[in-house]
């Protein structure tokens, strides 16, 4: 199924590149690529829609797939990149997700300020009720990994 969702998404989008919702054909042909394993190839269908889909409500999405591709690839300054990306959506289902990863690709670069303070903003975040209860617990698990590397960190505010 997925390849013939494939080649209808490229149709869409070769041959009716006006379609006002063209944008999400991109994200689904992105996204089914991605899910047969071809994700060097769905990142560039992410890329091509952050860039020529200004307005899409598929831009966060987009943008944390992205940086989960160069996360995966140890590319830490591409993912920090997408990551910053993804936060400016403040709305989006994938804010404090994006803002998680940005905590450790911050860690991975060697900014631990940025990473504590951005990992802070998780947990602020999730006092909030607004997300699961799983933020606390992934907070806590990159609280003992700082404090691993040497640095102390408290990230519960009061």
């Amino acid at each position: 199924w997925a390849d013939r969702a494939i080649r209808l998404y490229e149709v869409i989008i070769n041959d009716y590149p006006s379609y006002q919702r063209a944008d999400q054909a991109t994200f689904f042909l992105a996204s089914s690529l991605a899910e047969i394993g071809k994700r060097k190839e769905a990142i560039e269908h992410y890329k091509n829609l952050v860039r020529q889909y200004q307005e899409s409500g598929y831009r966060a999405d987009s943008f944390v797939q992205i940086g989960e591709y160069y996360f995966d690839e140890n590319n830490a300054y591409k993912a920090l990149n997408a990551y910053q990306q993804a936060v400016k959506y403040t709305d989006s289902p994938q804010y404090a997700f994006a803002n998680y990863k940005l905590a450790w690709c911050y860690y991975n670069v060697g900014e631990m300020d940025k990473a504590i303070e951005t990992m802070k903003g998780v947990v602020n975040y999730s006092m909030t009720g607004t997300e699961g209860g799983d933020d606390q617990f992934i907070a806590a698990h990159f609280a003992r990994r700082v404090t691993v590397s040497g640095v102390r960190v408290s990230l519960y505010t009061r």
